[in-house]
This record gives structure tokens, C-alpha cells and sequence, in this order.
């Protein structure tokens, strides 16, 4: 259960840009007055859904940000008739400019570590139009940090201004309580991270386009140094192994076209840590 109580948020950022404002949410504030410089922030209980550990879940090794300090986390209340009691409802919203362009994608990284009810949602809106869902049954494919690509439909991506929105529902307690985490918002285009290396909180790689097809192209962010790559298999055979010696701000490119259709992982292993990216070969 999350320990935080903030004042509501009382104004939506009026400037955009065409990328995700603070997709990493390092630049809001976590205490007792919500930045709203860069997210329009709300929750029925706890004014915003932005926490980091030392607030929301103290010593917690599974509420936590996938990279940095502060996270999302919608869901979180307590039992009807406590001082943080269900229904929660939590949102993130901001205006920000929608590029044109083939393939557009609103990504981000997502973790479900319990389940809920069939009620409980986690959504995401643009101009108020639900483009995508998580629900209770996703929790087996979400128990982990993991990448969400979302399609942005093409009367989006106009290179105009929308209002992005993520809302988060949590009606039920107890054992049943649906916890959704989300770090690392970020705008894909023509399979290009927009502003990706100006943003040092947005993940430490992309992976585009995904789908693919005959090639997967790699775009480091805030990595240093040298790098191992390897791509697995649904069965977790290794298919490709490559070591890269220094990535930041670089892209890699990889010949996947004798790869048969399905699902695989790109694995980065650097300076002892591990990334991991889903992606989806097309056939």
C-alpha cells in the first residue's frame, strides 16, 4: 500500500513539444505539493500517482522505478474505511505534439506486480479516445518491468498538439488489488526516438521498428561504455550475440532476416546491468 498523501493538482502545462515532457518523471516533484510543470497529476487518495521509494514503499524491492528514482503507480489503496480506501482513481495527462509520420508509437515501460478485477483497468487516452488497455489477466506478462509499445492511430499523428492521458482504475483491496508501475514515456516516429538523447531519463536503448521484419535497429541513450547484445528466442535460445564497445548516443543495426516470426528478446548487458526489450519479428 502506498504511504503518500499530496495536494491535488490544480494545472495542466500549457507548452508542448514533439516528444513526452519528463517521460521519465525525474524532473516532477515527490512530496507535498505536485510539480504540474510537465504532468497534469491526479489521485483520489493521494493527490498524484508520482512516488519514489522512500515515500511510497519503504524498503519495497517490487515498487520500484525501472530506472531512476521516481515512478507512476496507480492503484495502491487500502480497505474500505481506511484512511486510503478503494475505488482509486489515478491520472497522468499532458499536451504534447504528435509528429507525423509512418509508425508512430507512444512507449513505455510497465510492471503489474498483483492482480485485481475484471473492473480494474490501467488505460491510456489521447484527446480522450482510449488507444490502449491493461487489465487484471495481463498481470503474467507484466509481473516484470516491460516495454509497452502502443500504435498511435494515424488521425494522431498529424504533427499537432494532444493530450496524452494515463488512468489508472483500482476497485477492489486485500489480495485483489491492482497495482499498475510505469516509467519511461516516450514518443517513437518513422522507428526514430524523438528527442531521445536530450531526455537522459527515457530507458537506456530503443528498439525499432517493432514489429520488424528483415532489421532491428538499436538506439542507446544514458549507456556508457562497452555493451554485450544478445538476442534470444521465445525458448530462450540465443540467436545473435554481438559486443559493442562504446554506445552512448549510437544506433546499431541487426540482419534479422533469417529470423523466423515470433517473439524474442533483446538483451543489453553493460557495467553490470541488464535491459531488455521485446520485440516481434513479422512474417
Amino acid at each position: 500500500m502506498k504511504h503518500i498523501t499530496l495536494m491535488a493538482a490544480m494545472a495542466i502545462s500549457m507548452g508542448a513539444s514533439a516528444q513526452i515532457d519528463d517521460g521519465g518523471f525525474e524532473i516532477s516533484s515527490v512530496g507535498t505539493i505536485a510539480d504540474t510543470t510537465h504532468w497534469h497529476q491526479h489521485s483520489t487518495n493521494f493527490g498524484t500517482p508520482l512516488c519514489n521509494n522512500a515515500i511510497c514503499a519503504p524498503g519495497s524491492t517490487v515498487y520500484v522505478p525501472f530506472q531512476g528514482s521516481i515512478f507512476a503507480w496507480f492503484g495502491g489503496a487500502g480497505a474500505v474505511g481506511t484512511m486510503y480506501p478503494v475505488p482509486e482513481l489515478g491520472s497522468l495527462s499532458q499536451a504534447s505534439v504528435i509528429p507525423t509520420g509512418a509508425g508512430v508509437t507512444l512507449a513505455m515501460w510497465v510492471k503489474l506486480p498483483s492482480g485485481g478485477t475484471a473492473a480494474d483497468h490501467f488505460r491510456v487516452y489521447i484527446d480522450g479516445v482510449k488507444v490502449d488497455s491493461l487489465k487484471a489477466s495481463d498481470t503474467t506478462a507484466f509481473r516484470n518491468y516491460t516495454a509497452w509499445p502502443i500504435t498511435v492511430p494515424t488521425i494522431y499523428a498529424n504533427g499537432l498538439s494532444h493530450q496524452i492521458a494515463l488512468v489508472g482504475l483500482q476497485t477492489a483491496s486485500g489480495a485483489h488489488s491492482f497495482n499498475v508501475l510505469v516509467d519511461a514515456v516516450s514518443i517513437l516516429a518513422n522507428g526514430s526516438s524523438i528527442g531521445i538523447f536530450e531526455n537522459e531519463a527515457l530507458p537506456g536503448f530503443q528498439v525499432y521498428p517493432n514489429p520488424a521484419n528483415d532489421e532491428l535497429t538499436l538506439s542507446f541513450n544514458a549507456l556508457y561504455g562497452s555493451a554485450v547484445i544478445t538476442i534470444t528466442d521465445a525458448s530462450g535460445r540465443v540467436v545473435s550475440t554481438r559486443t559493442v564497445g562504446e554506445v552512448n548516443r549510437s544506433t546499431l543495426t541487426c540482419d534479422t532476416h533469417a529470423f523466423s516470426g515470433g517473439v524474442y528478446m533483446v538483451n543489453v548487458q553493460q557495467a553490470g546491468s541488464s535491459f531488455q526489450q521485446r520485440v516481434v519479428i513479422a512474417r
